[in-house]
């Protein structure tokens, strides 16, 4: 999705892939990756279409043919993919989510909390840039299915003021002793991350494609 994002607009609105990549989350607890009873309906295909919709619930909707070229683009020229097909996967996606298409986002929180923290509000701060990254990281995980956003951007915090701990001159232990949270969760928020990091090193781009092939392939 990211890779149809980049296609679509190099500087694409994070939000509108975030909403995203929680439509494909949330499309995949009730639909498996492999669709035996709807082989149409494919990964690459709910990719595309989550894209799509993402958009227009965010109000920055593309024309649908700009959809289809940014996916073919990202996932290759003789992907069988276009307008009709995206049409009849939307509704699918709608349906799999239940109509509900309201996303929370941790974006939001974090810049509460660094308020809170009497940190410094520019976006070209360091402190603020490592976590953005590392809240848009957070959607290549399935944490925005467990934990609610405001958890996650304490998560975020916490990893953020670890990694730049010299640039900080505020105490963020004490910060987080006064809040009435529970810090085993916001530690577990911090591992998934990291454990998240660990398992990109080991990403390749021509082997996951292949592996979408295959699965394209299982279905017919």
């Amino acid at each position: 999705m990211t890779q149809i994002g980049r296609a679509l607009n190099p500087k694409l609105r994070q939000q509108i892939l975030a909403t995203a990549f929680v439509f494909f989350l949330r499309y995949h607890v009730k639909r498996p990756f492999v669709n035996r009873t709807n082989p149409q309906i494919e990964v690459g295909l709910v990719a595309a279409t989550c894209v799509y919709l993402a958009a227009k619930v965010e109000e920055h909707p593309f024309h649908i043919k700009s959809i289809v070229q940014a996916a073919q683009q990202a996932m290759g020229s003789n992907y069988p993919i276009d307008t009709t097909r995206i049409s009849e996967c939307e509704f699918h996606l709608m349906e799999a989510l239940d109509f509900y298409m309201i996303v929370y986002h941790p974006y939001q929180s974090v810049v509460l909390y660094f308020k809170d923290l009497g940190l410094p509000k520019g976006t070209d701060t360091p402190f603020l840039q490592t976590a953005w990254m590392l809240v848009n990281d957070t959607y290549r995980s399935d944490l925005p299915l467990l934990y609610p956003p405001h958890m996650i951007a304490l998560g975020v915090i916490y990893l953020t003021a670890a990694m730049q701990e010299r640039s900080v001159e505020v105490d963020i232990g004490a910060w987080f002793a006064k809040l009435n949270v529970e810090m085993n969760d916001v530690l577990i928020i911090v591992q998934r991350l990291l454990d998240l990091y660990q398992s990109m090193t080991l990403y390749n781009r021509e082997r996951t494609i292949e592996l979408l092939t295959r699965l394209r392939q299982m279905q017919q």
